[in-house]
């Protein structure tokens, strides 16, 4: 659904889209829609569909099946590789909501990279908390789950919130000691308060704002829906009940009726055999006589073995035919109501129903007291699906090498030894490159060239990677980076670059002119390139790779422009 709400020029068409999206989810996996509202895009790093696809930060696969069955997945992007390392379906979930609007608030980025930081700098306890997140349930699926569950209550879903309370209480508790074990920076200067940035020795974790929400989201109240949970519902289930005696008192005598049901159909089955004549009784010892409850029916007499003799029937005159059937054991029987079976099915009845129908009852009002706690539930499933963002983001950083990028307000792009975070993956060895874009005009328009599969698409890729993957507050492959703050990043549809590209963009521009004659395309290059160098203030900066010579002749572009030759 986020993918309809990408920043287009027919913003009210993509509205419609999106509400059209979310009916069609609710229709496919019954989601419940709690809120729609709009997302402010002003403080977000605007990326088009088309960008989010060239740059492999979201690859849909299709399904291979012809036939129109079957689910895309995630192919190999940016996405899936972080994807990869979330431990829970509530991180996966934010984790796409943050990669499809990256950040540009320097507070906020830097308050992720903070938090980053802690978790590199304590693998042993990142650890810890990996392992008490992936305990966690979905939380807002298992809420999901009970409220349907209302008619036929889930007692394993009750099971699933009681651990995953648990678990909540657990990460609530490994902060509380991680915040106590050090002082709160207070003493920081007011600029380095305002944009996060402590010096590595003085970072602590009260200072990252996932700390404060932990503390504060997983609130006391969410202890008290434990305890609900707990007093009423029997887990162990070891009767096949799911209500503890206690609970209601009608419920504990029908259990105890229950339970000495045995005992009362064999004292009635005992009044019946006395009945007959003790030669009778010898005379008919083949037959098995029983008293067994049949759904509809009701409490019967079963004769199995052989039918009632007529000497039998002249006794036991209250004995009225119901019908014939096999016992258990595969046996013929006759089925008798009598006197005895129609008191029990009067006094008795079927009372597993009806234990079944009072603890469903039960069940469902703890439900619905249940589901009042769900604002607190969802806001903890908040909390803790952005710490399994942000636990994901110290884990590719580790096992990458990944350093942490300098986002600063001025509009640079310095990367020292970068990497394309993809295509190191799949190669024995990858050679590095570094890239600067300063402040000033002259360097801020690159124009790379080079033979076919030399890098030229891989390397301008990978410093839109680096730049988007800043803005997440994700570390990023390269030895250094100072990446300034980036309004937009285009790749696609020269006409959007040309109207709504500003001083603070990034461009890349892949092959542009390709499939032209060589001079349509070279002309149109050019042109565009000129166009960017000659901005009002300042050009935005881009990145073009080609094969047309021609840009490099003076005649033909002025030197407002960096080269690079790729080999």
């Amino acid at each position: 659904m986020q993918e309809h709400v990408q920043p287009h020029d027919s913003f009210g068409t993509q509205n419609m889209q999106a509400v059209s999206e979310i009916h069609q989810q609710d229709r496919d996996v019954g989601l419940t829609v709690q809120s729609v509202s709009e997302l402010p895009l002003s403080g977000c790093l605007m990326v088009d569909p088309f960008t989010l696809r060239s740059l492999q930060i979201f690859v849909n696969e299709q399904h291979p099946s012809n036939m129109g069955i079957g689910k895309p997945k995630e192919g190999f992007s940016l996405y899936g590789m972080l994807h990869a390392q979330c431990m829970s379906n509530m991180g996966k979930h934010l984790l796409r909501s943050w990669m499809l609007c990256p950040v540009v608030n320097l507070a906020s980025v830097a308050d992720r990279q903070n938090a980053v930081q802690l978790l590199m700098n304590s693998p042993d306890k990142a650890l810890i908390l990996k392992n008490v997140v992936k305990k966690i349930q979905d939380i807002p699926r298992v809420l999901q789950r009970l409220s349907d569950a209302q008619v036929h209550p889930d007692v394993q879903s009750l099971q699933t919130v009681v651990f995953s309370l648990q678990q909540l209480q657990n990460l609530r508790d490994i902060f509380q000691q991680l915040t106590s074990a050090a002082p709160s920076s207070m003493d920081m200067t007011p600029l380095q308060v305002r944009y996060g940035i402590f010096p590595l020795g003085d970072l602590q974790w009260s200072d990252v704002s996932i700390s404060h929400k932990i503390l504060t989201q997983i609130s006391s109240a969410l202890r008290q829906c434990e305890e609900i949970i707990c007093d009423i519902i029997d887990f162990p289930q070891e009767e096949g009940f799911m209500i503890k005696y206690g609970v209601c008192e009608e419920l504990d005598k029908l259990k105890d009726m229950y339970h000495s049901l045995p005992d009362t159909l064999t004292m009635v089955l005992q009044e019946e055999l006395h009945r007959i004549p003790q030669h009778l009784a010898q005379r008919n010892s083949s037959q098995l006589w029983s008293i067994v409850y049949l759904p509809q029916i009701g409490y019967v007499m079963q004769i199995s073995g052989a039918a009632l003799t007529d000497d039998l029937a002249d006794i036991l005159k209250d004995y009225e035919h119901v019908m014939e059937g096999q016992a258990d054991d595969g046996a013929p029987s006759v089925y008798f109501h009598t006197q005895s079976t129609r008191d029990l099915s009067a006094s008795v009845g079927d009372v597993l129903y009806k234990i079944q129908d009072l603890e469903a009852t039960l069940c469902t009002e703890l439900i619905k007291r249940l589901l009042l706690y769900t604002p607190q539930l969802l806001s903890a499933a908040s909390a803790v699906a952005e710490l399994d963002c942000l636990l994901a983001f110290a884990s590719c950083a580790r096992d990458g090498s990944y350093c942490r990028p300098k986002l600063v307000p001025e509009s640079v792009l310095v990367i020292d030894e970068g990497r394309h975070p993809l295509a190191e993956l799949v190669v024995d060895t990858y050679i590095p490159n570094s890239t600067c874009m300063d402040d000033e005009g002259g360097n801020r328009v690159h124009i790379i060239t080079g033979p076919n599969a030399s890098g030229k698409s891989c390397y301008i890729k990978q410093v839109a990677m680096i730049a988007y993957m800043a803005h997440l507050g994700c570390f990023v492959p390269a030895k250094s980076a100072t990446i300034g703050l980036i309004d937009r990043i285009f790749t696609r549809l020269i006409a959007g670059m040309i109207y709504r590209a500003t001083e603070r963009s990034l461009i890349i521009v892949d092959e542009f002119g390709k499939g032209t004659l060589p001079c349509d395309g070279a002309g149109l290059l050019s042109a565009f390139v000129q166009h960017i160098c000659d901005a009002p203030r300042r050009p935005p900066r881009a990145l073009f790779s080609t094969h047309f010579q021609e840009l490099l002749d003076p005649q033909v572009l002025p030197k407002y422009y960096s080269h690079k030759h790729t080999s």
